[in-house]
């Protein structure tokens, strides 16, 4: 009723004496069906968290058949501070050294407080051939379905030492 008078019908403070006076009486009071639904209690599973091994991501990293992009960004995910799902998808190449690769802006769009970190070295070399790959941008979107990050197989024996902590 509240309702009618935010709308601004007319006459919306007698909705309830029309109801009482003249509607239940005929039909009686109106339940909530929903309210009879007998609901079975939901089972909560809390799953154990997964960190995958570093022999998993290198897999993972290494598998064509897994998309370019997902497979780029899984690596900078795992090694690039910790980024969440949604930092990765709103990384700029702007928030990027693009010159050295030394350092990068990590969104944390969770927070919303931007954090400075430098690349680490397992990065160095994917990173930047990532960004050469797309020809270079120096603004716009880096986890755009365009990437085009295809390490080649000289880089991998570089790249997997520095996943496991080594090089």
């Amino acid at each position: 009723m509240a309702r009618g008078a935010a709308r601004g019908v007319k006459q919306w403070d007698s909705e309830r004496g029309w109801l009482e006076n003249h509607i239940y009486p005929k039909i009686g009071h109106l339940e909530n069906p929903v309210l009879k639904v007998k609901v079975p209690p939901s089972a909560y599973v809390e799953k154990p968290r997964v960190i995958l091994t570093d022999d998993e991501v290198t897999v993972f990293w290494s598998c064509e058949d897994a998309e370019l992009e997902i497979r780029t960004l899984g690596l900078v995910a795992r090694c690039g501070g910790g980024m969440r799902t949604r930092d990765c998808t709103a990384w700029d190449w702007t928030m990027i050294d693009r010159e050295r690769f030394a350092s990068c802006i990590v969104p944390r769009t969770k927070t919303a407080k931007p954090q400075r970190l430098d690349i680490p070295d397992v990065l160095q070399i994917p990173l930047p051939m990532w960004w050469v790959k797309q020809e270079g941008p120096t603004s716009g979107s880096a986890s755009q379905r365009q990437l085009c990050l295809n390490p080649p197989a000289e880089v991998l024996p570089w790249v997997l030492p520095q996943l496991r902590g080594g090089g």
